[in-house]
């Protein structure tokens, strides 16, 4: 089972030293890096990507399924003065949000 390490919350490395120890004890260091993102890294970090060591992860991929976690939903016991049939859900840009029609 591969060891795995998550970088966060930053993208850049703020320590090298941490980094290479890192590489040394994990089997991976993964950061997230949205897909759009160019990280501005040095050298030695650029290698350790290119052998596999750091790796990237695009949080948007996990938009959608994540957020539906967060979809509001009012308790059954709760009486809404608009029914929820007056409401719809709609994408507007990268994100969900709900929208009186």
């Amino acid at each position: 089972m591969a060891r795995r390490c998550l970088y966060y919350p930053f993208i850049h490395f703020r320590d090298e030293g941490w980094l290479k120890l890192s590489a040394l004890y994990w089997d991976d260091v993964t950061r997230i890096v949205p897909r759009a993102y160019v990280p501005r890294d040095n050298r030695e970090v650029r290698a350790l990507e290119d052998a596999g060591v750091v790796k990237r992860v695009d949080p948007g991929a996990y938009e959608q399924p994540v957020g539906d976690l967060f979809e509001l939903r009012p308790p059954s016991r709760w009486q809404s003065p608009v029914p929820a049939s007056a409401w719809r859900r709609c994408r507007t840009g990268s994100r969900a949000a709900l929208r009186r029609c």
